[in-house]
C-alpha cells in the first residue's frame, strides 16, 4: 500500500474506496491501484522491482510492503529476529530491520 498516487506508473482510480481490513482490526479505504516500481541496495548493487495492484490509501504516511505481494513475485521473506531479508531467484533483494 502507498500514500504517494504521483509515484504510479498506471494510476487506476476506483469508482468506489474499497474497504482494507487491517490486522489490528482497524478498517481504511484504498482509492485506486496501480504499478509502483522500488529500489533497493541488498549491498551489492541497486535492484529495482515493479509491483503491480499496490492500493492506495490516504491513512498512511509511509508505504507499507505486503509480505504477501513479495511471494506472489516468487520471492522468499525471511524473518530473524530484528532482521527481513527478501530473496528472489537465489539472489538476496533486499535487507531491513524491523523497527
Amino acid at each position: 500500500m502507498t500514500f504517494d498516487r504521483d509515484a504510479s506508473e498506471d494510476f487506476f482510480e476506483f469508482k468506489n474506496p474499497a474497504i482494507i481490513n487491517l490486522s489490528d482490526n482497524h478498517q481504511i479505504l484504498a482509492y485506486g491501484k496501480g504499478a509502483y516500481g522500488i529500489v533497493a541496495d541488498p549491498g551489492d548493487g541497486i535492484q529495482c522491482t515493479v509491483l503491480t495492484d499496490v492500493l492506495f490509501v490516504l491513512d498512511f504516511a509511509k508505504n507499507l510492503l505486503s509480505v504477501r505481494a513479495m511471494t506472489k513475485l516468487g520471492a522468499l521473506v525471511n524473518f530473524e529476529g530484528d532482521q527481513c531479508r527478501t530473496i528472489r531467484s537465489s539472489k538476496i533483494v533486499d535487507n531491513g530491520k524491523i523497527q
